[in-house]
């Protein structure tokens, strides 16, 4: 079993956070040290920060945003410059056995939430399947095995850089919409070309027996 060694944090493997290594950069192993304000840290070889203690800048793919265009990671990559910031050093009271209560607060205005969702993709579809040899990678359920999930593990998109997400879903919804109304118009079309003809009999005008008659006459002889 592996724990997080963050201050006041009890993330522990098989809970679905991602646990990630120290750095094997000195420079950088002795910044996140710095960071956990651990008095006689020891750093061994199981010892691990857990995602919570990153902001989401810090992946390589934010995993915030690519939930919300429902793609399921499976692993977190951090940035090869990554730095954990976010921690709880507030020394809680004897017999407080509360959950971590604090959040992270994501505030992007309108368009720029947008953008991040087209640059999402984009780096969800370059990121190398070798990501496994990189230390700053690490499984999401670490330490639990899951089921094979072939339909997450492929993803194929295309986008324009051009265009917003939501333009191109309003676009789609445009786009059917003209083709249930051209649809609709096509079976009334070809409803209205099976329509059964009059009969001759009724097509032309009906004569009246002395019109008849009087037509005729010449071919008798009433003399």
């Amino acid at each position: 079993m592996v724990y997080c060694v963050a201050f006041n944090c009890k993330t522990r493997s098989g809970q679905g956070v991602g646990l990630f290594e120290f750095p094997k950069d000195e420079k950088r192993r002795k910044v996140w040290i710095s960071r956990i304000k651990r008095k006689d840290f020891r750093l061994s070889k199981t010892s691990r920060l857990c995602a919570k203690h990153f902001t989401n800048d810090q992946f390589v793919v934010d995993p915030l945003l690519a939930m919300t265009i429902g793609y399921k990671l499976r692993k977190l990559q951090l940035k090869s410059d990554a730095i954990p910031s976010v921690f709880d050093f507030e020394v809680k009271k004897k017999g407080n056995d509360n959950a971590d209560s604090f959040k992270r607060k994501q505030r992007q205005s309108g368009a720029v939430a947008k953008r991040k969702r087209i640059e999402t993709l984009a780096q969800i579809l370059e990121v190398s399947s070798d990501s496994d040899q990189n230390d700053n990678t690490c499984t999401i359920n670490e330490g639990k095995e899951t089921p094979h999930e072939s339909n997450t593990e492929q993803l194929t998109a295309t986008y324009n850089a051009s265009c917003y997400i939501d333009d191109l879903f309003d676009e789609l919804l445009i786009r059917r919409e003209m083709y249930t109304s051209y649809s609709e118009a096509f079976d009334a079309k070809q409803r209205e070309d099976k329509v059964r003809p009059a009969p001759l009999a009724q097509a032309l005008p009906r004569q009246s027996k002395n019109e008849i008659v009087n037509r005729h006459i010449s071919r008798f002889n009433l003399d």
